[in-house]
């Protein structure tokens, strides 16, 4: 129904000019709104070659195998950094300009990946670039699809045998479209379902191929991917997104410590109020109860110093991105900073009486 809507595939279109903006190797036709509805699309038109025509290209001097790397790489950075991909990437779809350049027509069909599972296909690529069948399966139980427990040590072996099967080439003849349509078969057997998008990942891989294959016979997409997933890898570490992070949990962390005392009230109440029945064939049952209250203040305060620990390390990272010139922020940052070192300090002094008194006792 997506691709029958014609706005919807203008707006994919605009999307894909927006993620390709820095790159001038890709062109995206321009939509021309006024002209558009959802059964009549109007676009700007492209003067150049469809990727059917080899001999054209050949015969017009453009260089096959710099159109095969520019394609291969923009399919590349589409699934890899922006998550927003061609889902039919077939010749008819894309057009050879001058200097190369390439033209992708027809956005009708588009497949998306989200941040987790952006992270989960850069794994299996780097599981399969490194032939690592541990960090496959890793990504396999990450996708979330299991309706039931499995055997990961068997699934681990297929895996093993399959890459000992498909993997042992080398790097520059492996097909990654092929080894994707493998691994997700096996998966399917284990009755892991494949999500959708990743259905159409492999599918565009695999269409990929035949075309780079068709431009250029020694150029390899997993020799191109390879580079782009190291690079894409260092964002997914850089020290800004682990400072949101590290933030994003202090907050949460936060929450926890503010209900902590709430909930221990109630706790409290439903025990004075008899609400709260606790059943016990143990005959030592006053020594029972003072362990778990123990364990209870133990788990409480490991609590409490993980998260001023977290509080401490995001104003850290925050410090790093503040401006020099507020002094009076910087001043009241610090103050919280040196509180909350205080505060754990207690919290800790207080856990460990808490363990040699137990052990006193």
């Amino acid at each position: 129904m997506n691709e029958l809507n014609f706005r919807t595939e203008g707006e994919n279109a605009e999307t894909f000019k927006a993620n390709f903006r820095k790159d001038n190797y890709v062109l995206v036709p321009n939509i021309s709104w006024i002209h558009t509805t959802n059964r009549v699309l109007t676009m700007e038109e492209i003067k150049g070659i469809s990727l059917k025509n080899l001999e054209t290209i050949e015969k017009s001097g453009l260089n096959r195998t710099i159109i095969a790397k520019n394609l291969a790489t923009s399919i590349m950075y589409q699934i890899l950094r922006d998550g927003f991909f061609h889902g039919d990437p077939h010749p008819g779809n894309i057009m050879v300009l001058e200097n190369n350049r390439i033209a992708f027509l027809d956005l009708g069909m588009i497949g998306q990946l989200n941040e987790h599972r952006k992270s989960q296909f850069l794994k299996m690529l780097m599981g399969i670039t490194l032939k690592d069948s541990k960090l496959i399966v890793q990504a396999i139980v990450e996708l979330d699809a299991m309706s039931e427990r499995i055997n990961l040590k068997k699934l681990e072996k297929d895996i093993d045998r399959l890459r000992d099967q498909v993997l042992s080439v080398p790097l520059s003849q492996i097909k990654i479209g092929e080894v994707f349509r493998e691994v997700f078969d096996l998966a399917f057997s284990y009755n892991i379902r494949i999500p959708g998008e990743f259905t159409m990942l492999a599918k565009s891989l695999i269409t990929l191929e035949g075309l780079i294959e068709k431009l250029d016979p020694n150029l390899n997409v997993l020799e191109i991917a390879e580079p782009i997933a190291g690079k894409l890898i260092f964002s997914l570490v850089s020290p800004e997104k682990i400072g949101k992070e590290v933030l994003g949990g202090a907050l949460d962390y936060g929450n926890l410590i503010r209900k902590i005392p709430t909930v221990f009230l109630g706790f409290l109440e439903k025990f004075e109020h008899d609400d709260f029945a606790l059943q016990s064939k143990n005959r030592d049952s006053e020594k029972l109860i003072k362990k778990l209250n123990q364990a209870f203040t133990r788990l409480s305060l490991s609590v409490m110093v993980l998260a001023f620990g977290l509080i401490v390390t995001g104003i850290v990272i925050g410090l790093s991105f503040v401006d020099a010139s507020r002094v009076e922020l910087i001043t009241t940052i610090t103050t919280v900073f040196w509180g909350s070192l205080m505060l754990i300090g207690i919290v800790v002094l207080a856990l460990m009486i808490s363990i040699f008194k137990s052990r006193d006792s």
